[in-house]
């Protein structure tokens, strides 16, 4: 779990883990699909060519809805500002869905246009996406993003993320913290009781709900868990005479800009389900089979389907252990409503299939290609 695994040697430009596990999931999609297009008779370049609209598309709208779905994260800064964090895509927050759709809408639209095989460039083209998803959750694992609960069952695994990371911060809204010094080792006041930091829901002008942090009775323990938090990166506001004083917390860019962010690992999330390593593993194998199965189908276009078919029943239940999104429709997160929506699209498309010849005709692209073999 590094934000920046390393800096590159004599340019001192931090290589964040996220984006280093974009790019090689991006690669190694590209790859396995360059290599199944040359054997199954379609132009490889094509693939190529619909890798770069994949990655443009992929990243502007997974951005693009994570932005439109956590809007408020992204305002007060002054307009620049507001931009500057919209397109800051090396700190982490994608969707997912928001990049499979929009990449799905520009690709469909190439082949249409070069009179491609929508159906067999699909095929191709859907295990290269689950095994790019699977980097991507390797990504949010070492960013602390699309984190799980807070889990307390002694069997079950669980993670732990670093001060600043996505995980660290929501449960920081609204848990107690325990004051620490810069070797983890609490403070205490004059009569030796442990320093804690409560949560205080209060209201603005308008009736609006906000949450502040103030300093806990002396001699109190907060009920329930507390994050520890390190002095150093805790700012005290002078509320004025006689108020208490309110606390925030320094935010991960910050810190990394004042050349701390190695300090920042020592101290530690409660602990979480670990959702971005059970959605890697599932995308994987859902690669595998969606290979083992290629070979073996009996219409082009059912590898596709079957991807719609396993990966929204899959990513619905994974859902049910992530809380780093509110529910949007009956209890339901946004992600679970679009996964109904796939899964039906998903078996349209198992019907299509089944209705049109088993194998489109090959394209002059295709013929052309696999006569230069």
């Amino acid at each position: 779990m590094r934000y920046i695994l390393f800096d590159l040697p004599w340019l001192s430009i931090p290589v964040m883990g996220y984006g280093l596990m974009i790019v090689l999931g991006f690669g190694t999609g590209i790859l396995m699909a360059y290599r199944r297009a040359k054997r199954f008779g379609e132009n490889p370049e094509h693939i190529v060519n619909l890798g770069l609209l994949a990655l443009i598309g992929g990243i502007t709208g997974a951005r693009g809805l994570y932005v439109i779905l956590n809007f408020g994260d992204f305002t007060g800064y002054g307009f620049w500002g507001d931009v500057g964090r919209m397109v800051n895509v090396r700190a982490g927050g994608l969707v997912y869905y928001g990049g499979l759709l929009l990449a799905l809408v520009l690709g469909i639209g190439y082949i249409l246009r070069k009179r491609l095989s929508v159906r067999r460039v699909l095929d191709i083209a859907a295990p290269s996406l689950m095994i790019g998803l699977a980097f991507g959750r390797i990504g949010c694992t070492l960013n602390g993003c699309c984190f799980g609960g807070r889990c307390t069952l002694d069997w079950a695994p669980t993670i732990s993320f670093p001060y600043g990371s996505p995980s660290y911060s929501q449960h920081a809204t609204g848990m107690a913290w325990r004051i620490v010094g810069d070797d983890g080792t609490p403070l205490a006041d004059a009569d030796g009781h442990e320093r804690f930091v409560v949560p205080e829901e209060r209201k603005d002008a308008s009736n609006t709900a906000y949450t502040v942090h103030a300093d806990a009775p002396p001699g109190t323990r907060p009920d329930g868990p507390v994050l520890d938090v390190p002095r150093q990166f805790l700012v005290a506001h002078d509320m004025g005479p006689g108020q208490p004083a309110l606390y925030e917390l320094l935010d991960r860019e910050t810190i990394h800009k004042e050349g701390r962010l190695n300090q920042t690992y020592h101290y530690r999330d409660v602990p979480v389900h670990p959702t971005q390593l059970y959605s890697a593993l599932n995308a994987l194998l859902i690669c595998i089979l969606l290979n083992l199965f290629y070979a073996n189908r009996r219409r082009e276009g059912q590898v596709f389907a079957l991807m719609l078919t396993l990966y929204p029943v899959s990513r619905f239940i994974l859902e049910a252990i992530r809380k780093d999104t509110l529910p949007v429709l009956y209890g339901l997160s946004f992600s679970q409503v679009v996964s109904i929506g796939l899964l039906a699209l998903g078996l349209l498309v198992w019907r299509l299939a089944a209705r049109l010849p088993a194998v489109a005709p090959v394209p002059l692209s295709g013929r052309s290609a696999a006569a230069g073999d």
